[in-house]
């Protein structure tokens, strides 16, 4: 397949590109340059911004569109309008974040969606993330119908992740000492590895798949996931902490320590990909996932600024108050 990758330098669509270069199938990349050219072995690239440049690719014929940098339903309509009569399928990568978990949670595809609002919303927060992923979702399936492959990830974990979400955790526990720990360790939590959602997507664009399927990771929990990192490294000292004392000391769950969330606010980690794993979808386990983050991490001079987790200073203050 000829296929078109709008981004693709960067996690998610850097896997997705890598999988589908191992399946032999020729891929082009369109980015801004921002992290040079050649990143990706096999792989074209074609620099352009997405909202003036769509030109650039707009004049060859594709077999699939693989998109993962659309956030606004404005800028996808761009591309949407520019490719509908390029290509063959338009692959979507979209969010669990779409559902309303209400009070039971989000469970299959056709779970409720979160209530939509203002379109033309400027920020990207907690608040317009979701609804603004369903109305991309809308005008995907509006231009290209049963031609549009809609992916709906969970939590992605892996090398090259921008989130600092997994990779924090990861690498606190396999850098030795002691490590501060929330005590969620029931709150559901599902982790997929960016190379096994690339490689479904190549297949479901192989099959070509139509429709939303989520791809969200196999159910688990908090604490399994802090046992996979702590084998990383047996000899480190978890300090399980209560979340009132944690607050107490101004740390923020999720934020100041990813994938943390009080029991009871875990319903986004509920998801059911059975449809998915009917269509191919399979799972690493999540020591390959962290051993992949190490060496990622232990390999790269490329630093990317965190977006999540605090610093190893704050946290050793924490821990020596905790102490005292």
């Amino acid at each position: 397949m000829k296929i078109l990758v709008i981004g693709g330098t960067q996690f998610v669509g850097r896997h997705f590109a890598e999988a589908a270069i191992r399946a032999g199938h020729e891929v082009t990349l369109f980015h801004r340059g921002s992290k040079g050219t050649g990143s990706i072995t096999g792989a074209q690239d074609v620099l352009g911004d997405r909202t003036e440049n769509l030109d650039r690719v707009a004049k060859q014929n594709w077999d699939v569109v693989m998109d993962s940098s659309a956030y606004t339903p404005g800028v996808l309509r761009q591309s949407c309008d520019a490719l509908a009569d390029r290509c063959g399928r338009y692959l979507f990568v979209s969010t669990v974040s779409v559902y309303d978990t209400g009070d039971q949670g989000p469970t299959g595809e056709d779970s409720p969606l979160v209530p939509l609002g203002d379109p033309e919303a400027k920020e990207i927060n907690a608040q317009t993330y979701g609804y603004l992923k369903v109305l991309c979702e809308r005008e995907v399936e509006s231009v290209f119908g049963d031609r549009s492959f809609i992916v709906r990830p969970g939590i992605v974990a892996g090398s090259f992740d921008p989130t600092n979400r997994f990779t924090y955790w990861v690498m606190r526990f396999a850098n030795g000492g002691q490590v501060l720990v929330p005590n969620v360790l029931e709150s559901n939590l599902q982790l997929i590895d960016a190379r096994d959602l690339g490689e479904f997507m190549v297949s479901g664009a192989e099959q070509g798949l139509s429709g939303a399927f989520n791809a969200a990771g196999p159910l688990s929990n908090f604490g399994e996931m802090i046992t996979t990192c702590h084998s990383l490294n047996p000899g480190v000292e978890s300090v399980l902490t209560d979340i009132e004392v944690l607050e107490n000391a101004g740390v923020k769950l999720w934020q100041d320590l990813p994938l943390a969330v009080p029991p009871g606010e875990d319903k986004l980690f509920s998801v059911s990909s059975d449809k998915a794993i009917s269509k191919s979808l399979g799972y690493r386990k999540l020591l390959d996932t962290a051993q992949d983050v190490i060496q990622w991490k232990r390999g790269t001079t490329d630093e990317i600024p965190p977006r999540t987790g605090m610093s190893r200073e704050r946290e050793l203050e924490i821990l020596t108050n905790l102490a005292n």
